[in-house]
């Protein structure tokens, strides 16, 4: 399955601590998925765009070149630098490949929407 979907970053601690960031998860807090949809192989990730909205107005715009050349090697990456610890992915994990579009901070208010072309989309309401 492949989702749709939006990281919460939040910068707790600053990244000159290094090893103090990466005990903290670095930035990752949460995740918002939209609906699932079955992989299937016809999907070029590269291709997909990306299209980030806040009510009516478009912020952003990538494909999936904008992560490693492919989204999908992010995934290759990921099982390889499990494998030197001899872990693996395991069906049902869910895996972040990277953004296509830059962070942006959002405040109580917003209404954000990523739509992914051939994916779908997930839209959020910033609420206090």
């Amino acid at each position: 399955m492949v989702y749709p979907a939006f990281e919460f970053i939040e910068k707790r601690i600053p990244m000159t601590e290094l090893a103090l960031a990466i005990a903290d998860n670095v930035e990752h807090t949460g995740i918002v998925l939209g609906k699932p949809l079955k992989l299937g192989h016809d999907i070029d990730f590269r291709r997909v765009v990306c299209t980030l909205t806040r009510g009516d107005e478009e912020i952003s715009s990538a494909n999936g070149e904008a992560v490693l050349g492919d989204p999908l090697n992010s995934i290759l990456w990921l099982k390889q630098a499990l494998e030197k610890y001899d872990r693996a992915l395991v069906k049902g994990d869910l895996i972040m490949t990277g953004s296509f579009v830059r962070q942006l901070p959002l405040v109580p208010g917003d209404r954000v929407r990523a739509e992914f072309t051939g994916i779908g989309s997930v839209e959020l309401n910033i609420v206090q």
